[in-house]
């Protein structure tokens, strides 16, 4: 018997070409654990492909172009050569994954993530920070939401939508450049944030609640300097003494 490792995609992709799905599904129990989600991955993108995608958008009551992929092991990559498509949505796909690859969907507006903790690759998130105009969670569970970066800056925010505040897994929160009057004392329901950015609102203070984001360091905290000033002085030295900890410790 012959156990496939990581090197073995272009024999497992052969042995799918030769053998039909329900083969290759039964052989699958013969494989590590690595070859068989390559496996998994080939028979998705084999049955995906990107003329079958395109028989699956469709054109929406706004007239923006849309597709709505249920049930599938995974994201096909075929889905990212779909480069006029305004609209994705992706529903109970437990190994969805957002790749570098997203930056070719130049027309891309919103993202659906329904049941789908989805993993975003670091690159497509930065494409989808700057080119994303609505993002959509839905999740039975706030603690499913995925621990992946929140960002709606440079989008003339006025309020800090309050769903916000049970995403207490959130680590990283971008506000900046919007036109925020003020942050809610729940900001210290966010006790695992080590990462904010307030720089550009129309803040006159900083509510003290902020002590309570224990990992919030001086360097993770992106402000004007006379924001930073309004906080107590117990708030800022501990805000402080952390920051020069974890640099003490080589973090």
């Amino acid at each position: 018997m012959t156990i496939l490792d990581k090197k073995d995609g272009e024999q497992a992709k052969a042995l799918f070409e030769k053998y039909d799905q329900l083969y290759s599904k039964r052989f699958g129990v013969f494989l590590s654990e690595v070859s068989e989600n390559k496996l998994r991955e080939i028979s998705l993108n084999h049955e995906w492909t990107f003329e079958k995608l395109r028989q699956h958008v469709t054109r929406n009551a706004q007239d923006k172009l849309e597709l709505h992929l249920f049930m599938l092991s995974g994201v096909p990559d075929a889905v990212f050569d779909l480069t006029d498509l305004e609209i994705l949505k992706l529903e109970l796909i437990p190994e969805a994954r957002i790749t570098a690859k997203i930056s070719q969907m130049i027309n891309i507006q919103e993202l659906h993530f329904y049941h789908c903790p989805a993993k975003v690759e670091q690159t497509a998130f930065s494409f989808l920070r700057d080119h994303l105009r609505c993002l959509h969670v839905k999740f039975t569970d706030v603690a499913e939401i995925p621990t992946w970066h929140f960002s709606i800056s440079s989008n003339k925010v006025e309020l800090v939508p309050k769903q916000l505040f049970k995403c207490t897994k959130l680590k990283t929160l971008c506000l900046g450049q919007n036109s925020i009057s003020a942050i809610p004392e729940k900001i210290g329901q966010l006790v695992q944030l080590s990462h904010l950015e307030l720089k550009g609102n129309c803040l006159d203070h900083l509510p003290f609640q902020l002590g309570q984001c224990r990992l919030l360091r001086k360097n993770g905290l992106i402000v004007e300097d006379h924001l930073f000033d309004t906080l107590p002085l117990e708030i800022k030295e501990n805000i402080n003494q952390e920051s020069n900890m974890s640099f003490a410790n080589g973090v």
